[in-house]
């Protein structure tokens, strides 16, 4: 407290602050309060106003989540759905359907995830489940019986579904893809960078004011130009948080979930701070894109 109050930050309630600091840590707090940082002081950055940042980014972080978690759902959920009754339930272990490499545009291309490494890895994590399906059929079956389809959407991650995704052959990404209305590429894209963004929220990392790793924009062409000039404000919109909340505003209302980009407005009450800090202009969400 000492050290933040020498910086010059203002700080009218030095026990309230003390409390707040012992249960966040200083270290995060810093990361938050770096931003109003000019010269190495904190020149009329209030305690409070810090404070504050934090409580908005835990709750947007809660509302991603919660969009998320229906996306993830739905995707797993499409792919194995798609998979089962084209291949077969076992899908996962054809290396018709996950080969090491393909050959895409004239080259061989090393997959993300091949049937080899993700039917070893399904097992593990069947082997490893305490949930009542893999449990039963543990018990019901021989133990190494690898699990069919539907139970593996229960037991892999978002990450390894990304991962499945990206490695389809493209005529699979593309029959999932049209459940979403959205470009095979498009969703490959966008599931990527929401894998990293629902591992930033679970882990509590700062999503207010983040630069982001640099990743290709994958809005469809009639829709990229006017997103750009009417709801993304900074130079490189693929760094902010405002492109990746786009593509969950399109798959959520793919799903019928028209609600969720109601919620997602929470990043105007940052706009005492700067819109900018999450790559929003003012009045994006009236943009007939988000509507």
């Amino acid at each position: 407290m000492t050290h933040l109050a020498r910086k010059g930050m203002i700080v009218p309630d030095a026990s309230a602050a003390e409390n707040w600091l012992a249960r966040v840590g200083l270290y995060r707090f810093k990361g938050y309060a770096h931003h109003f940082k000019t010269g190495g002081v904190y020149t009329g950055v209030r305690f409070e106003d810090v404070r504050l940042i934090m409580l908005l980014d835990d709750e947007l972080k809660v509302h991603i989540l919660r969009g998320l978690q229906i996306i993830e759902v739905a995707v797993r959920v499409q792919i194995n759905e798609h998979l089962t009754h084209h291949y077969h339930e076992h899908w996962y272990a054809d290396e018709r359907v996950l080969p090491r490499k393909r050959r895409l545009a004239g080259r061989n291309i090393t997959m993300l995830t091949n049937a080899h490494e993700l039917s070893g890895r399904v097992y593990s994590e069947f082997m490893k489940s305490t949930e009542d399906a893999p449990s039963h059929y543990r018990r019901a079956y021989d133990a190494w019986l690898l699990p069919p389809g539907w139970m593996v959407t229960e037991i892999m991650s978002f990450g390894n579904w990304s991962r499945i995704y990206a490695s389809l052959p493209p005529a699979d990404q593309a029959a999932i893809a049209a459940t979403f209305n959205i470009h095979p590429d498009t969703l490959k894209g966008w599931l990527r960078d929401l894998t990293v963004l629902r591992n930033m929220c679970a882990h509590q990392a700062r999503v207010w004011n983040r630069v982001l790793s640099p990743a290709e924009l994958y809005e469809p062409d009639p829709i990229r130009r006017p997103l750009a000039a009417s709801s993304y404000r900074i130079h490189r919109p693929e760094t902010s948080l405002a492109p990746r909340l786009y593509s969950m505003h399109h798959l959520l209302t793919q799903l019928g979930e028209w609600q969720w980009t109601s919620g997602a407005r929470l990043v105007n009450r940052f706009r005492g701070f700067g819109p900018e800090h999450t790559g929003f202009k003012e009045g994006w969400e009236s943009q007939v894109e988000w509507l």
